[in-house]
């Protein structure tokens, strides 16, 4: 998969920018991750991987919107 950045360039996808993603989110609203590993944490990283699906390209904008959907149905 290849995600198309702010700047619009093109990269790969890399599933560790997820955990970078949420921690910002976290620390932009509300508190930093504890525990990377918790399971309020998993099930937020896991809401993100099904919202995203299987897609050729997405933008980071789109990535984003996914970890602000998860994290509120997750009560954060």
């Amino acid at each position: 998969m290849k995600v198309v950045k702010r700047d619009g360039q093109v990269v790969d996808f890399q599933p560790e920018n997820i955990k970078k993603a949420i921690d910002g989110c976290l620390r932009s609203c509300c508190k930093p991750l504890a525990k990377p590993a918790s399971n309020d944490i998993v099930k937020v990283y896991d809401d993100v991987f099904q919202c995203i699906g299987v897609k050729d390209i997405i933008s980071v904008e789109e990535i984003q919107d996914c970890v602000e959907r998860s994290l509120m149905r997750n009560g954060y």
